[in-house]
């Protein structure tokens, strides 16, 4: 059972995006038993979508990889319905040892090949700070330490 199919029984529709052919290729291989889920290539920064026309927004492994993470965030302000929920989960290294570090960046090598660039390794607090420089109420924040560190926020559009 994925993340997308467990949102998707919750939600009357879901759009899952990538400007990745090769992630888009993965999505439609492994959702497509699902009848609410419309898979489609995006550009983060400047999505097709009208203002204003989604409930929730969700986030997974993008703003470290980002040229420009603000953008993103602005695209993701404007598209949201005003009291629409902001949900980002994202890889980071902050708090982790080297040793970890290298040995994801190894698993990393081996699955997917050479980053497009070099990640970025925020903080809780750095996360909050640029969503916040947007315009979102942040709602929750955590550091969530298992096999990979990852950011969870939650944030709202006011």
């Amino acid at each position: 059972d994925t993340l997308q199919s467990q949102i998707a029984r919750n939600a009357r529709q879901v759009f899952v995006t990538d400007f990745s052919d090769k992630m888009l290729e993965v999505a439609r291989t492994q959702l497509r038993d699902i009848k609410n889920i419309s898979i489609q290539k995006a550009d983060c920064a400047e999505t097709s979508f009208s203002a204003e026309s989604f409930d929730s927004v969700f986030i997974l492994n993008l703003i470290h990889v980002v040229d420009d993470p603000p953008r993103c965030l602005q695209e993701s302000y404007r598209i949201l319905r005003n009291g629409g929920s902001l949900i980002v989960v994202d890889f980071t290294g902050y708090g982790m040892s080297f040793f970890k570090k290298m040995k994801l960046g190894f698993r990393y090598l081996r699955t997917w090949g050479l980053p497009p660039h070099r990640g970025k390794n925020m903080s809780p607090d750095e996360l909050v700070f640029l969503v916040k420089s947007v315009g979102f109420k942040v709602k929750d924040v955590q550091l969530l330490q298992y096999g990979a560190n990852a950011l969870y926020l939650k944030g709202e559009k006011k």
